[in-house]
């Protein structure tokens, strides 16, 4: 009886994690891959996708600066200048010498 309770405890564990965690595991992008889709997504005037796809390279890299500057590239296409100027300040912050900001 026990060990039949044992294993049914670890079938739930292994499903919980297959449920759970897996999908996070294999759908997770990297910075540079949120980077190239919204760069992709300027050259298309897709600025509203852009704008997405570089938050999540900001959330997944936040010390980048080139992200905030696309981003405010983008946002500068959507006419949110207020965001713009924003996203283009804290990549100053970031790199105070950078010509791009």
């Amino acid at each position: 009886m026990k060990k039949l309770l044992a294993f049914s405890l670890l079938k739930t564990l292994v499903i919980s994690f297959i449920i759970v965690l897996l999908p996070a595991l294999v759908f997770s992008q990297s910075a540079e891959e949120w980077m190239a889709k919204g760069k992709a997504h300027n050259e298309k005037a897709e600025f509203s996708e852009a704008i997405i796809a570089f938050t999540n390279a900001i959330k997944a890299k936040n010390n980048d600066p080139e992200a905030y500057i696309e981003r405010a590239k983008a946002r500068n296409e959507m006419e949110d200048f207020y965001g713009a100027i924003g996203d283009l300040n804290i990549a100053l912050e970031m790199n105070p010498k950078s010509a791009m900001a």
